[in-house]
């Protein structure tokens, strides 16, 4: 997902709307058309909340791709307690590992508003679960579940002892209670949005991926004992529709009276280079109507299809039944089995090549040794010859990596000036960033 820092800072706000003022003035007075992904839409609808009459009168449309208006849950619950994975496989030790990640994202504001919205009438309330033994039964192990308005207690607990080594020093990162009261602020702030009339709005969202909703920690024969164990435990999902990170119910209850909202059946990402997506966009900014001939959008990719004028209430209601079997029988729960097996599924194709290869390169060097087309002696020494081969190649493709790697000087010094800003602003809030 998008990691952008969404909260309604004065700056931010500012700046959205010089850009829609200059834009507007140099298109000669005509409107602005806003295509937003993903936290971007939260941005947007931040804005236009705050400063509504501003955006009727800039803004023409807003079309908004794979927007969490409701927040993801899965996805958000189990960063803050494990972190995040882009990569499996043999290429995530080359990648930011799961534990970097969760100690960056604990602090990091936009996942606290990327939570599970409380206040929204959700299908079924998004949960964690805990298998864990309760001291006061004589360790009986139980089920605990913690629903969307009861997570914080949890987090507070399991991340209590969480703390950061950095440079010869011990920094504690807990569940940071001031980020998440900001974050409530803001969450107030976009159920408090109104479209403007002049404005229309459309809504285009993921299906057809399995996305995490509920997750669940331990197992009723290896439960945790205190809570602090779960930020080093694997989650074990359970999967709705969606793109893969934001549920199609969250996605689709923007709470506007828009003039389409479509499914496209594509990943969160993967919305941003779908075709379907494209044509889309060329037909509501009527941009095919420039062309004497139209390209036809895909049927069997297109998922389902709300209307014009049809609306949910204010983001509190639940969004109509889509046209596909997988959101029409509603959330999914396999059993704990089968939401494994998806999960490691990436990770044993990885293990099954790796297992190919050395029976490949086993099996021949057992055949040079019996047929003795080498000599023994020479025969012998292949395995090391290979292991310092391999050691050769990686040591190349590593320095190959680093001559080529892209390097962005004036981006730095930009993110440089916005941590500064960031903590200036934070302080003021009485939010603690620490001094350094």
């Amino acid at each position: 997902m998008v990691m952008i820092f969404a909260k309604a800072t004065d700056k931010v706000m500012v700046g959205l709307r010089v850009k829609l003022e200059t834009a507007y003035k140099a298109s000669g007075g005509k409107k602005v058309n806003i295509i937003s992904h993903s936290m971007g839409g939260l941005l947007v609808r931040c804005f236009m909340s705050m400063n509504h009459d501003i955006f009727a009168k800039y803004v023409n449309k807003w079309i908004c791709i794979a927007c969490p208006f409701q927040g993801a849950p899965g996805c958000i619950n189990d960063s803050l307690l494990t972190g995040l994975q882009f990569v499996y496989g043999f290429e995530s030790f080359f990648f930011v590992s799961r534990w970097v990640m969760h100690q960056l994202l604990v602090e990091c504001p936009s996942i606290y508003e990327m939570l599970p919205n409380p206040h929204f009438k959700w299908k079924e309330a998004p949960i964690v679960q805990v298998w864990r033994k309760n001291p006061e039964k004589d360790g009986m192990v139980e089920l605990v579940l913690y629903e969307a308005t009861d997570c914080v207690s949890l987090f507070e607990e399991a991340l209590k002892n969480n703390e950061l080594k950095y440079n010869g020093k011990t920094i504690a990162l807990p569940f940071n209670m001031s980020i998440f009261k900001w974050a409530t602020e803001t969450r107030q702030i976009l159920d408090n949005a109104e479209l403007p009339d002049t404005v229309s709005f459309y809504n285009i969202y993921g299906t057809s991926y399995d996305t995490p909703y509920d997750v669940c920690y331990g197992s009723e024969s290896s439960p945790v004992g205190d809570l602090s164990e779960v930020c080093h435990t694997m989650p074990v999902y359970t999967y709705v529709g969606g793109d893969g990170t934001v549920p199609i119910e969250s996605a689709a209850a923007d709470g506007f009276a828009a003039k389409e909202r479509v499914g496209i059946e594509a990943d969160h990402r993967g919305l941003l280079c779908d075709e379907n997506v494209l044509e889309l966009l060329k037909k509501w900014l009527g941009l095919n109507e420039m062309k004497s001939t139209r390209r036809r959008l895909s049927k069997s990719k297109v998922m389902d299809f709300v209307p014009e004028g049809s609306s949910f209430e204010n983001g509190k209601g639940n969004p109509p039944p889509p046209a596909t079997a997988l959101t029409s029988r509603g959330r999914r729960r396999p059993r704990p089995s089968e939401s494994i097996r998806k999960h490691c599924l990436p990770q044993m194709k990885h293990i099954f090549k790796i297992i190919a290869m050395l029976v490949a390169i086993s099996a021949t060097w057992i055949g040079l040794l019996e047929t003795s087309t080498l000599p023994r002696s020479y025969t012998w020494l292949l395995p090391i010859y290979l292991v310092v081969a391999l050691g050769c190649y990686g040591l190349f493709m590593v320095g190959f990596g680093l001559m080529f790697f892209p390097m962005c000087p004036q981006e730095a010094v930009a993110l440089q000036k916005d941590i500064v800003e960031a903590k200036e602003f934070l302080s003021k809030k009485g939010v603690d960033v620490g001094s350094e």
